[in-house]
């Protein structure tokens, strides 16, 4: 019984210890916390569960997840944690915002995944979806495929298809509107230097 659970936790540490990310653009002021160490970010960094991001004034940070290659765009004054977590063969993904914008391609075959802010939960499989979180609020904004928007306090949930949007606020109020043009225009704006295409050799 001993030797099984010495093995359990063997496998949990070397899970651990595997990047579930890498970074594909870094621009501006990107740094990462990793153990309790800061470092600034560039191409090729690597990401590891519960590692916390953060991007200053004019910068961004662009990263793929290594199982499906599910793309992540980061944009200005962001801060978040990232987590991947085991299941089956898959990774579990979990974007955890502070504060900022993030922009999601998300692959459809491989894992959960999810983008968590203060005031709501949004989980997809398989779409391009953008999540911001500013003065109390967060918006999620669906661009392709459909995502699952749930408030965290009262427990509304919207789902969303297409050209749609909803706001989440800190009452658990959910608002669930069309999004406009230049909410549509959201998806490259600053960010239209980086393709959405995974050209980064990750091995």
């Amino acid at each position: 019984m001993k030797t099984i659970l010495s093995l359990l936790l063997i496998c949990t540490i070397a899970f651990s210890q595997k990047a579930i990310a890498v970074v594909k653009k870094a621009k501006g002021s990107v740094t990462i916390s990793h153990n309790g160490k800061d470092k600034k970010v560039k191409r090729g960094t690597r990401i590891y569960h519960d590692d916390k991001l953060s991007t200053g004034k004019k910068s961004l940070v662009a990263f793929v997840f290594l199982d499906d290659k599910s793309l992540v765009r980061v944009r200005q004054n962001s801060i978040f944690k990232v987590k991947g977590e085991r299941e089956q063969n898959n990774i579990a993904k979990n974007i955890v915002m502070e504060i900022g914008d993030v922009f999601a391609s998300v692959a459809k075959q491989k894992g959960r995944f999810r983008v968590e802010s203060p005031t709501s939960v949004a989980s997809v499989k398989g779409t391009e979806f953008s999540v911001e979180f500013n003065n109390g609020i967060s918006t999620t904004y669906v661009f392709e495929g459909s995502v699952e928007v749930s408030s965290k306090k009262g427990g509304k949930s919207e789902t969303l298809g297409e050209g749609e949007k909803a706001s989440a606020d800190g009452d658990g109020n959910l608002n669930k509107s069309a999004m406009t043009e230049a909410d549509k225009n959201k998806k490259n704006d600053d960010l239209g230097d980086i393709p959405t295409e995974v050209i980064f050799n990750l091995e």
